[in-house]
């Protein structure tokens, strides 16, 4: 055999082949040592749960005050005939209630939850207001169109007013000792002076006024107007007329929220609320509640909105931070509601 010759050129590489099956996982590793602890922090705030409660006063039946909260009734006091308005002294801890058909006034100790004495007012009275700050009540009485004002400590009536024709629920301004009453058949607003008990201005305003609201941080009055279909902007320091806002719908009242500056308006056509923005007056939201809505209360503490509804026989209960329906209570027809301190 000859000699072997010189090694050929290397050819070309050959396509890769697949991959070989994994092999076995190795031992784990010795854990390593346990790192330093690091500093507590600091405890964060504790949360308390908001539960409101509310007292609704009920017209049908044999007419009693609901004190509720978003669960169930807590405590049930009968009335009489009618109990159609209520308002509370926070400072006395009394809740004063309208019964209209009786020309009576309802004092309750909400201590003990009894109602501790009935005041004979004026003919069909159908709002209360309380200035806590002098611990005097006012009642506007529908068809005498006066107000009885009562003094809060001695349960006597002090003075009778004079007003326009069917006044509805006053409104107190505690920052002047002014009282507020719109005449539904006068088509104005009587300012009365705490101090002397006389009316001191007239103020013409739309077309049937009825349950005003106001804002004691910005001294406003607004007043819905539920047959012009609009509510009149009141300067309580000047106690002037500043605007108008459009509403429709037949507005019937209207609740502030002096922390957001939000109004609230009921109204009975369309049985919704729309929340209107205080400073540039301009329609925010539209949220239906229960039929005939006609009053309502606002929590600053949980940014609940407590709207009653008479026909509807129900409570509506709003997140007022995203203006949504969170709970609906049956509780018969009513015509208003307050919160409980």
């Amino acid at each position: 055999m000859g000699s072997i010759g010189p090694p050929g050129v290397v050819g070309p590489i050959g396509t890769q082949g697949p991959p070989g099956p994994i092999g076995i996982t190795g031992f784990d590793g010795v854990s390593g040592m346990p790192g330093i602890t690091g500093v507590t922090g600091s405890t964060g705030a504790s949360m308390t749960h908001q539960i409101d409660r509310f007292l609704v006063p009920i017209v049908e039946g044999t007419s009693s005050i609901y004190v509720m909260n978003i669960d169930d009734p807590i405590a049930i006091f009968p009335t009489g005939v009618s109990s159609n308005s209520v308002d509370i002294n926070p400072n006395t801890n009394r809740a004063y209630v309208t019964s209209g058909a009786l020309n009576l006034l309802n004092v309750i100790d909400l201590t003990s939850g009894k109602i501790t004495t009935t005041i004979p007012v004026g003919n069909m009275p159908s709002g209360v207001g309380v200035n806590p700050n002098t611990n005097i009540v006012y009642v506007s009485n529908e068809t005498d169109g006066t107000v009885s004002v009562i003094n809060g400590i001695t349960n006597i009536g002090i003075a009778t007013i004079s007003v326009g024709a069917n006044p509805q629920t006053p409104i107190v301004n505690t920052n002047t000792n002014q009282i507020y009453v719109a005449n539904s058949f006068s088509n104005n607003v009587s300012v009365i002076n705490g101090a002397t008990n006389t009316v001191i201005a007239t103020i013409a305003v739309g077309l049937e006024p009825i349950r005003m609201g106001f804002n004691p941080n910005t001294n406003r009055i607004y007043v819905p107007n539920h047959t012009s279909l609009d509510i009149s902007v009141i300067n309580s320091l000047t106690n002037t007329l500043i605007g108008t806002i459009p509403s429709g719908d037949s507005p019937i009242s209207i609740t502030v929220n002096p922390a957001t500056n939000l109004l609230y308006v009921t109204n009975q056509v369309s049985s919704t609320v729309h929340v209107i923005e205080g400073i540039m007056n301009t329609l925010i939201a539209v949220i239906p509640v229960g039929a005939l809505p006609v009053g309502a209360a606002i929590s600053s503490t949980s940014n609940r909105l407590y709207v009653v509804s008479y026909t509807g026989r129900s409570v509506t209960i709003i997140d007022s931070t995203t203006n949504t329906v969170i709970d609906t209570i049956f509780v018969g027809s009513a015509q208003d509601i307050n919160l409980l301190p």
